[in-house]
């Protein structure tokens, strides 16, 4: 491929993180592009009057920084984008490694059924490490304290079982009767002889 130019008033080969990016993002864009650019955007004209707006670069730009091209990536963009350097390098390598790594697998958390001493209700919540999410609350509210424990993330389930009793954000108005349901039903541990 020939040198990249932008066309425009000073005719400008690309810089070659630029070019790189170009060529690898946009393989059938062509030699001759322009670059326009307003108070408000900036955007690529390709040859053939096609246009990439800002919002497609940078979703090109993502994409590239994911193939591992974060140094190149970070003077493209501040190349297309201003010269908010460090901002838009945070935001890009932010966007790429959260994007990089999937979400912790639900099927890792457990579920727990928790009870306030004074107000008597039962919180329903899930944690990867119950251990820790027991001692956490406990902290927070000394009240609280562990009715029983599922190997398996069915949170969301209970929840919605029991929307109609829901008092505040996990907190339920459960019954001794709803527990021992809960605990017989999906196999719950239980860390009490008898619920009261």
């Amino acid at each position: 491929m020939t040198d990249l130019v932008f066309k425009g008033q000073n005719d400008q080969v690309l810089t070659n993180s630029l070019k790189d990016f170009i060529e690898t993002m946009y393989p059938d864009l062509g030699d001759c592009i322009k670059l326009y650019e307003d108070c408000y955007t900036k955007c690529i004209i390709c040859a053939d009057g096609s246009v990439l707006t800002q919002l497609e670069l940078a979703d090109s730009l993502i994409e590239y920084a994911l193939l591992g091209n974060f140094d190149k990536a970070v003077v493209v963009n501040s190349y297309l984008f201003g010269d908010r350097k460090m901002l838009h390098y945070a935001i890009l390598k932010t966007m790429a490694e959260v994007l990089s790594n999937p979400p912790k697998n639900c099927k890792n958390r457990s579920t727990y059924l928790m009870k306030d001493k004074n107000t008597g209700l039962v919180k329903i919540g899930s944690s990867s490490d119950i251990s820790v999410r027991i001692q956490t609350l406990s902290c927070g509210n000394p009240y609280l304290s562990i009715l029983a424990v599922l190997d398996k993330n069915i949170e969301k389930e209970l929840h919605l079982k029991f929307a109609d009793k829901k008092i505040k954000g996990e907190f339920y108005n459960l019954t001794n009767e709803d527990v021992s349901h809960i605990i017989k039903k999906y196999g719950f541990t239980s860390y009490v002889k008898s619920i009261i």
